[in-house]
């Protein structure tokens, strides 16, 4: 979160200086918000146009090991109970990409933005990324975790981080102006290595395995651990089957929307309102404070309080992501997204409910796996999504109409909805 606003600008300033092949006087106009003001509009739409297709590739390239790597792990984990060592291996990968950038900035003109994407997406992906850490930190709160407090604790990540990030969102837009690059990645290396040495000596795992194997790293690479979440799919039936892959396809719809949402929203934003990433990390300060409020008002509310189950937190949840995008839609103005981002506080408890509610159909022994094959369709709706949406709604609508994408997101979370029903 620190570096978030500094790679985000390398991005920009990789694809205009390098790839589009522009001078400063038009790439400082792009990155500073007043390219209209300077007539380079049409130069900012081939940034942007390199910037989606970077997107485009970048996302499923980076999906493909981090999906074997919980194929291969949520088995091991469950089996031989070792959650610790794969909780530090994304940390590692981090700090790997934080050196990449580095470099990056070190040779501005030199390097294209391909090779900044393999040092912000590609290396970290080597290590699993995001989806190993949300794998296997999942799974160890289940494992500490009864099954009437899994839905509360499986909150309990997300409230501690909205706690942080909003300061760290709030201030790394402004560091960066201030200090620039180097001062930004300096302070986010060392964060990591901090991270990594408290999770070496602080970490303990969550239980011991019942019974020692003498082959158990040989154990990693059987190749009969690839099937196991997929086994999942076939080993419970009737009802118990048909809801577990129910939960699979809301994972699928969630993760869609999303994850191209995400991948495109600033570039809609610096086109469309001419924002910096500065402006871009006051709003996202806004949406990570309402997220906080989400998770840590709104799930004991609902499921502490007045007792909803998961399934209809997660209708309550799906029909005010509808809410707020018809707001992003109506009201074309920066006031329209802070208002629309107000209403989305009652998001976060659907994703918390689901998680929970794909526990509830599987045995402990294979809640792992069940996370396992989770981030698989997640990770398969990563790639769709970037395709989706940078490629095809972002990329011929950003001229027209570049609200487009909400309306996606309102049909397939109404899908949703009546899957539910």
């Amino acid at each position: 979160m620190v570096c978030g606003p500094a790679k985000s600008n390398l991005h920009f300033e990789k694809a205009c200086k390098v790839n589009a092949g522009f001078n400063d006087t038009i790439c400082d106009a792009i990155v500073s918000g007043t390219y209209r003001q300077m007539n380079f509009t049409e130069e900012n739409n081939v940034v942007q146009s390199y910037l989606t297709f970077l997107h485009s590739w970048e996302v499923p390239v980076s999906s493909i090991v981090p999906v074997l790597l919980v194929i291969i792990v949520g088995s091991y984990s469950d089996r031989h109970k070792i959650r610790k060592p794969f909780l530090l291996m994304p940390i590692f990968g981090d700090a790997i990409a934080i050196v990449g950038s580095i470099l990056n900035v070190i040779y501005m003109r030199q390097w294209p933005l391909e090779i900044q994407a393999v040092a912000d997406r590609i290396i970290p992906s080597l290590f699993g990324a995001e989806k190993l850490l949300i794998m296997i930190s999942y799974a160890y709160i289940a494992d500490v975790s009864s099954v009437e407090m899994r839905t509360i604790r499986m909150a309990v990540i997300p409230i501690l981080l909205n706690i942080i990030i909003p300061v760290v969102q709030a201030l790394s837009g402004i560091l960066f102006r201030r200090v620039g690059y180097m001062p930004v990645f300096l302070l986010s290396l060392s964060l990591f290595v901090i991270s990594f040495l408290y999770g070496i000596f602080m970490i303990k795992e969550s239980k011991q395995p019942e019974k020692k194997s003498d082959n158990s790293l040989k154990d990693i690479f059987n190749k009969k651990n690839a099937t196991e979440p997929f086994k999942l799919l076939v080993k419970y039936k009737g009802s118990q089957r048909t809801n577990f892959i129910c939960v699979l396809f809301l994972t699928f719809i969630h993760t869609t929307v999303n994850g191209g949402e995400h991948s495109i929203f600033f570039l809609f934003t610096q086109a469309v309102y001419q924002w910096t990433v500065v402006e871009f990390s006051y709003f996202t300060t806004t949406r990570t404070v309402v997220n906080f409020f989400g998770l840590s008002v709104a799930v004991p509310l609902f499921s502490n309080v007045l007792h909803l189950s998961d399934i209809i937190i997660i209708v309550i949840s799906y029909l005010d992501v509808i809410f707020v995008n018809v707001i992003f839609t109506v009201f074309q103005s920066p006031v329209g997204l802070y208002v629309g981002q107000a209403f989305a506080v009652l998001k976060p408890p659907g994703h918390a409910a689901t998680r929970s509610q794909l526990t509830k159909y599987v045995d402990e022994d294979d809640m792992a796996k069940a996370f396992s094959l989770n981030i698989i369709v997640a990770a398969l709706a990563s790639i769709f999504s970037a395709q989706l949406y940078n490629r095809w709604i972002y990329e011929h609508t950003r001229r027209t109409f570049p609200q487009a994408f909400f309306l996606f997101g309102i049909a397939a979370h109404s899908l949703g909805i009546i899957m539910l029903m």
